[in-house]
Formats: structure tokens, C-alpha cells, sequence
């Protein structure tokens, strides 16, 4: 993630056709790298609960939370940077502070990949050494981290894997099959916007939404 974030902003040179070829390049990286972490940290968030007395649930619905201030920080960075740049200074009149601006806004995405990197080096496991994991009554011998070499070993482990894998699939259909027509309901809902920072202020808005229903229960806490 922090690679395909940095080279979003660093590697995006030449030709407007080059340009998007290396973008769509760098974000499939970037894909690729919070693909793989998104799904786990349900588990990390419900393996790492401290107190006892707490609801798993609840502690995952907690970790998930934060989904939406991830959504909502680009459209805050992009006021951010229309604020100081100046809201007409952008566009093919203006390619020097567009080009600085668009790579900014790529780049700043690295940092929070970057401390992710950083948090999870040095967090401790999950699971003491002296025992073994377990699922679904299986005792995982850790000889591997790999979920395949594992599931051919456990073969009744792998119903909880496609179980698992399916589940997210379908999920992110939902989920991003809503962010791609975005622009359309913020249309829909606001009408036409004339300037960029009419987008992201509108994008802030609509994005908050999905804290009134991803924020914990006070009761659950």
C-alpha cells in the first residue's frame, strides 16, 4: 500500500495516456496491499481484545469505524489544498499547481500506509507461542502462514475459508459498487457542482453519513 500510494504521486510522468497507465498500475499495487490487510482486521481487532468482558463485536464494529474517516480525509485534504493554492488555480490553465496539488493529495495517502507498516513490525503476536491456534476445534500447527498450505493440510478448514473469502467478495461489490457511482447520488443530491471544493465539501457530507450507523453503541462500550 505505502508503495503504490508513494508512486501514485512520484511515478505519474509524460503523456496523459502514459500518466494514467502508470496510475492505474501504482493503484492496482495499492489494491493489491489493502486488499490483503482490509480483510484482517476484523480478526487482529477481535484476536487483540484485551478485556474479557468485552464484546468482540463490538471491538470489530470499533475497527471498522474508522472506514468512514479514511473515506472522508481525501475531500478534507483537497479543501485543504484548494484553500491554499486557491479554488480557480487548477486545471489545464493552471498545470503546474494541478500537477502539485493531484500528487499531494496521492502522496499524503502514503503516510498513514506508511505507519501502518511501521505499527504492525513491531506489534506483538496475537497468540503466545507456547499455544497453538485454533478453529473450528482444529488445532493449527504453525508450520505455515500461508491460509492455503494450511487449508490442504486441514481440509476441514476449508469450507472457512471460501466461507470467508466469499463473504468479503460479495461485500465489496456492495461497497465499491457504490463509491463508483458516487458522483452520480452527490448529483442527485446537491445537483450540479460548479467548483471542486463544491465536490469535496459535498463529499464530506455524504460520507458522514456512514458514521451515524458504523459508530458503536455508548451501551457496547
Amino acid at each position: 500500500s505505502f508503495v503504490g500510494a508513494l508512486a501514485s504521486a512520484l511515478c505519474t510522468w509524460g503523456s496523459s495516456t502514459s500518466v494514467y497507465g502508470i496510475l492505474i498500475a501504482c493503484r492496482f499495487i495499492l489494491g493489491v496491499g489493502v486488499g490483503g490487510k482490509y480483510p484482517l482486521a476484523a480478526t487482529m481487532r477481535s484476536e487483540t481484545t484485551a478485556d474479557a468482558h468485552s464484546h468482540i463485536s463490538t471491538e470489530v464494529a470499533k475497527g471498522f469505524f474508522w472506514q468512514t474517516p479514511g473515506a472522508i480525509a481525501p475531500y478534507v485534504v483537497g479543501m485543504i489544498l484548494l484553500g491554499v493554492f486557491g479554488e480557480e488555480n487548477h486545471g489545464a490553465n493552471h498545470m503546474d499547481a494541478t500537477s502539485i496539488q493531484f500528487r499531494l493529495l496521492l502522496g499524503i495517502g502514503a503516510i498513514p500506509a506508511f505507519l501502518v507498516v511501521i505499527l504492525t513490525w513491531y506489534q506483538e503476536p496475537s497468540t503466545p507461542e507456547s499455544q497453538e491456534p485454533e478453529l473450528g476445534g482444529t488445532v493449527l500447527k504453525k508450520q505455515s502462514s500461508n491460509p492455503f498450505t494450511t487449508a490442504a493440510r486441514h481440509p476441514e478448514l476449508l469450507r472457512y475459508l471460501l466461507g470467508t473469502g466469499l463473504s468479503w467478495f460479495l461485500y465489496d461489490i456492495l461497497y465499491y459498487g457504490v463509491s463508483l457511482v458516487q458522483p452520480k447520488i452527490t448529483d442527485e443530491v446537491f445537483g450540479k457542482n460548479e467548483t471542486l471544493f463544491q465536490t469535496c465539501w459535498q463529499g464530506v457530507i455524504l460520507n458522514s453519513t456512514c458514521l451515524l450507523y458504523t459508530s458503536p453503541s455508548p451501551r457496547d462500550s
